[in-house]
């Protein structure tokens, strides 16, 4: 603080960079660090693998005075089917292109002193769930398995909404008893059961059981089942 309380410049940077590790702390912490496979003459990089399988590319701007455009390039023997990544922290997409035969590139501006946690999105990477069964009759419980989880403890969760419904947490079904969607605990994969859940309660039709990372609203798998009165 300064002489009248206030926070100075540095106390404000420092406050930044801790709310950027604790939100990147729940991946960072999944993270194996791989052979690396990747290359930039204008950053540091090392190439990670997360426990659910997902490839990841730490960039880091070793400029402290400066933001960069960064290239940097992705031996394809280890990233084949990429063309997409993501920021994990600030939500921003890249593309990743093609260079030559053996390598993919990827160009990313960082600001002075500063990194990047990039998910390389894979094609031969998903997640999955499903239902047990496809129609459910309203004296059942719903079961889900699933695979593919990022495998945050609390902050992975799987829910249930009505088929058309958009993802926002008054549309899980059954909100009112907060019944309709569950932590997956932490598991990479596994099956859960709606054991609360009184399908009896809910409308006849079509439902999805949907798949969430992190504390998001952002969709990872759907599955679709039906609710049917015998």
């Amino acid at each position: 603080m300064d002489i009248n309380y206030q926070p100075t410049p540095l106390i404000l940077e420092a406050q930044e960079i801790n709310t950027k590790v604790n939100a990147l702390a729940p991946t960072l912490l999944k993270l194996s660090k791989t052979v690396n496979h990747a290359s930039s003459n204008q950053a540091e990089v090392q190439t990670f693998t997360h426990q659910n399988g997902k490839k990841y590319l730490i960039a880091v701007n070793t400029d402290v005075e400066n933001t960069s455009t960064v290239t940097i390039l992705i031996d394809k023997s280890w990233l084949a089917n990429s063309e997409n990544a993501t920021d994990i922290y600030t939500d921003e997409d890249f593309t990743i292109v093609t260079e030559n035969e053996n390598f993919l590139k990827i160009t990313l501006p960082i600001e002075a002193a500063d990194g990047r946690v990039i998910l390389l999105e894979d094609d031969s990477y998903q997640t999955s769930i499903a239902t047990s069964k496809t129609i459910y009759a309203p004296t059942e419980k719903v079961t889900v398995s699933y695979s593919g989880m990022e495998g945050n403890a609390k902050g992975d969760w799987l829910a249930i909404f009505p088929k058309n419904a958009s993802s926002e947490y008054s549309n899980i079904a059954d909100i009112e008893n907060n019944n309709g969607w569950l932590f997956t605990g932490g598991s990479i994969s596994g099956e859960i059961i709606f054991t609360s859940l009184n399908l009896a309660n809910l409308p006849e039709g079509d439902y999805e059981v949907r798949a969430f990372f992190n504390d998001s609203y952002s969709l990872e798998a759907t599955y679709t089942f039906s609710i049917v009165a015998e």
